[in-house]
């Protein structure tokens, strides 16, 4: 189904995993109902009650709406950026606004603007629940705050945003949320699942476009590597601030993986929040190390966490991972050491005092780093029947660090 009304022509496509749906009559006015994980890692379905008469006709007709204010001038800007050079309305050949993922707070579209030929792809998120409002209202502020303070490009990149009015046959008048940010091409979405020949499990790369395919060990070692190191270069030092909550079963970090030389590379495509989860009266060196070390127990927890599949039984990943996430944190620390943001201290200190830890005190801080799950988390018992081997894998996994570093 297109759209040519007052612009260039727009396709309306919903994707699937076995093939793209052109927006037909049927298509149109399928209800909106998801089933993915949240950013605690519990999946859920958003209930029709949730999403009132919203069909996949509205959803796609509310982004055209959305980035075609003022005769498009907010698009053809960012098109504009992206191409680096001057785009003018007329220079546009074809808009494909594409439905991609449906989660417990967004929705997720490409927006495909077709410029002589070749596709400048867009994300478009969307809000329609109270709690996805909040939960954009405050990623994009995060969002700000964190590219102001820090040079990094692993976060996505917003264009604008705004509210946008919509009616259902069941409403008369709802607003939605919208940001435009930057697509990641070639991203995908990655999720343990487990080995159908035998024990075990493997790391999958969700290709829609190219096949599902499994990674190798060294490539899946990789992308924990770079998936610590990620939030810990944004995890800050002195404040204790950290991006929190995140969730590998919600898809928020997605990877390209290279089918040539096999080479990785990750991003984060959403930062819900910032702030710390440990709390001091006074921020000296001591303290600072000791949050330190509470931040990075739990990250190599929760690094750790997914859903087999993305929405199945929780997942524990496999030890041979551990030493990537040890890797990748001691990687943005070295950074932030020649950033001069850890002080006077080295990184080679803080690599000392955890060698010092045996699997006992290691354990121990692990524990002290369970305070952000509550009794009745799905997580809490997995993390705890693992707790054990986790902390022997840390001491390893330090002792080995320290040996090349």
């Amino acid at each position: 189904m297109t759209n040519s009304i007052c612009g260039p022509p727009v396709k309306y496509v919903v994707s699937s995993p076995h093939r793209d749906i052109i927006l037909d009559e049927a298509a149109d006015k399928t209800a909106l109902i998801c089933t993915r994980s949240d950013a605690a890692g519990v999946s859920s379905e958003t209930d029709e009650k949730d999403l009132p008469g919203l069909t996949y006709g509205i959803y796609l007709r509310l982004i055209k709406k959305f980035i075609a204010r003022d005769s498009y001038r907010l698009l053809i800007e960012a098109v504009s950026t992206r191409a680096d050079r001057t785009i003018r309305l007329k220079d546009i050949d074809e808009i494909v606004i594409r439905s991609e993922k449906h989660g417990s707070v967004y929705h997720v579209a490409r927006i495909d603007v077709v410029v002589e030929g070749n596709a400048i792809r867009f994300a478009a998120n969307v809000a329609f629940s109270a709690e996805g409002k909040r939960c954009m209202d405050r990623e994009l502020g995060v969002l700000r705050h964190l590219r102001s303070r820090y040079p990094f490009s692993f976060l996505p990149h917003l264009y604008f945003a705004g509210k946008e009015e919509y009616r259902t046959e069941k409403s008369a008048g709802e607003t939605a949320l919208i940001s435009l940010g930057k697509w990641f091409a070639g991203y995908h979405e990655f999720h343990l699942s487990e080995d159908e020949t035998g024990p075990g499990q493997n790391l999958i790369v969700w290709d829609y476009d190219n096949g599902f395919k499994s990674l190798s060990d060294k490539q899946g070692r990789e992308i924990y590597r770079q998936a610590a190191k990620i939030l810990s270069l944004y995890y800050d030092i002195d404040t204790f601030g950290q991006i929190y909550p995140w969730h590998h079963a919600s898809g928020d970090f997605i990877v390209r993986a290279d089918p040539c030389d096999g080479a990785t590379d990750i991003k984060l495509i959403t930062v819900r929040g910032y702030a710390p989860l440990i709390d001091f009266s006074t921020h000296n060196q001591s303290n600072r190390l000791a949050a330190l070390l509470h931040f990075f127990s739990g990250l190599s927890i929760r690094m750790r966490l997914d859903r087999f599949d993305g929405t199945g039984e929780i997942a524990w990943a496999d030890d041979r991972y551990v030493d990537g996430i040890m890797e990748g944190f001691f990687d943005a620390l070295k950074i932030k050491e020649n950033a001069g943001e850890y002080g006077q201290s080295k990184a080679g200190e803080f690599i000392e005092i955890l060698r010092s830890l045996n699997a006992d005190d290691w354990t121990d801080v692990l524990i002290e780093s369970l305070d952000i799950y509550n009794e009745n988390d799905p997580h809490l018992p997995v993390i705890l029947h693992h707790l054990s081997d986790h902390a022997k894998m840390l001491r390893s996994a330090v002792q080995k660090l320290a040996a090349i570093t």
